[in-house]
């Protein structure tokens, strides 16, 4: 894999049109205008506990000025910069400008690698426009440095986080509209949790977290980057070509070195907690591939078949296809599970619910939802929703127990087939352990039977994809 291949035609066109965008230089004028007027009106808002100018200084307000200017770079870092880069993106991906896709020779991870470099050429300048600010911060004595360092660390760290999510919405296949409320919505959600951990860096005076949680924090932020980067070159790329391949190599790579991280801090600070990370983001990226795996066509095209070089085996999981994208998700899940397993100090049966509930269960909604359309939906509803139809039906799962069951005190909809919040809500109550067991039986047994039905696909689509003789 090659990142960031300079020069990157994409990011030389994109700052081409960023100098001669008026929106950017009006951007960037008006930026430094708020940050002047915040940083006055902190300033008199001190000054009304003081006596002088002279007082001002000597009391050292730095960290008040500092903490102003940096929420305010993080609200243009967090916030403007992904959704200018992402309504970007999605205007260029539409069906008037096909060509993106069809009428170039640029691979679709270049897209998405000069989209990210413009985004970050962006972030340079207005974080060196700040500079000034933060002298005058310094200057006033009672800054933190370490605190304002490692706040514009990790301010960095889920900008570039959040840049390349922008980047995966704006070339989502979907409807521009849906796009477009999508990224909002997502790039506003990331910023206001982002903002407010930078914050409270700046009130605890320092790091309230230990170097480990912080490198682990960054371990997998640059994992998602990796993914995402995969996951946009994924929807780029045109659909007679082998797109998935890199989605599922760094997929892959983020999976070998989160887990590796995990189980070194874990082992090196006798905690569990780290493990249980690495589970929890990889269950959140592997369904997300099963999503998309359903949603696909089955097999991948026969001709880059006879193009790859490497052997089937090792390419059937590696290619796009429906089953190969299945197969990815549940081995990794399988070995994630047992890795997870193995790294726990005295795991009981309530770590081993965890692991079946998160992965049995919305596998076998994904699996037995295509085993539903290749039955008969397949000739009144397209592949490309039945992701979307797997997550209503967990949804409907999870909600209509409850909705039977109204008024009825005696009844037990925690314990309904199918019923994902009922298993993990089980949890919380000491008395429920035969709800717990009920649920480890029925989501194995249910994803075991769902996988056998779905196998005879899986098998066909091997035999296709076997690299035929010369």
């Amino acid at each position: 894999m090659k990142f960031f291949q300079l020069p990157n035609p994409v990011a030389l066109r994109e700052m081409r049109q960023m100098v001669r965008n008026k929106f950017v230089s009006v951007g960037l004028i008006l930026y430094l205008f708020a940050q002047l007027a915040a940083v006055m009106l902190t300033v008199l808002a001190e000054t009304d506990s003081h006596t002088g100018a002279l007082s001002l200084v000597g009391k050292g307000i730095g960290q008040e000025v500092a903490h102003t200017v940096v929420v305010i770079l993080s609200i243009m870092m967090l916030g403007a910069v992904p959704l200018f880069t992402g309504i970007r993106m999605t205007l260029e991906k539409s069906a008037d400008n096909m060509d993106l896709q069809f009428a170039t020779t640029l691979r679709p991870v270049q897209f998405a690698d000069g989209k990210l470099f413009s985004s970050l050429v962006l972030f340079m300048l207005f974080t060196s426009s700040t500079l000034p600010f933060m002298m005058l911060a310094y200057i006033l004595r009672g800054l933190d440095l370490n605190a304002t360092l490692l706040s514009v660390g990790v301010m960095t760290v889920f900008a570039l986080t959040i840049f390349q999510i922008a980047v995966f919405i704006g070339a989502m296949n979907a409807h521009k509209a849906f796009r477009i409320i999508f990224l909002i919505v997502a790039v506003s959600a990331a910023a206001g949790i982002s903002i407010s951990f930078i914050t409270d860096i700046f009130e605890t005076y320092g790091p309230g977290m230990e170097w480990f949680d912080y490198a682990y924090m960054t371990v997998i932020a640059a994992s998602m980057c990796l993914i995402l980067r995969g996951a946009s070159a994924a929807q780029l790329a045109p659909p007679h070509t082998d797109g998935h391949r890199l989605l599922r190599r760094t997929t892959a790579l983020a999976w070998a070195i989160c887990g590796a991280t995990a189980i070194i801090i874990a082992v090196a600070k006798s905690d569990n907690e780290y493990v249980w990370w690495w589970w929890g983001v990889m269950c959140v990226v592997l369904h997300f591939i099963l999503f998309g795996a359903v949603s696909s066509q089955p097999g991948c095209e026969r001709r880059v078949v006879a193009r790859a070089k490497t052997r089937w085996s090792l390419r059937f999981l590696f290619a796009t296809g429906a089953e190969n994208g299945v197969c990815f998700a549940l081995v990794f899940f399988i070995l994630t599970g047992i890795i997870t397993f193995i790294s726990l100090k005295k795991p009981d049966h309530e770590d081993i619910a965890v692991i079946l509930f998160t992965f049995c269960y919305p596998a076998a909604y994904f699996i037995t939802t295509r085993l539903i359309w290749h039955a008969g939906l397949r000739r009144v509803s397209n592949r490309k929703y039945v992701g979307l139809f797997a997550l209503l039906l967990m949804a409907l799962g999870s909600v209509i127990p409850y909705l039977l069951t109204i008024g009825n005190d005696s009844a037990t909809p925690d314990k309904w087939f199918g019923n994902i919040y009922g298993a993990l809500d089980s949890f919380d109550y000491s008395h429920k352990f035969h709800i717990i067991h009920y649920h480890m039986i029925a989501s194995a047994v249910w994803f075991t039977v769902a996988f056998l039905a779905y196998l005879p696909f899986v098998t066909r689509t091997i035999r296709h994809s076997r690299k035929p003789q010369q």
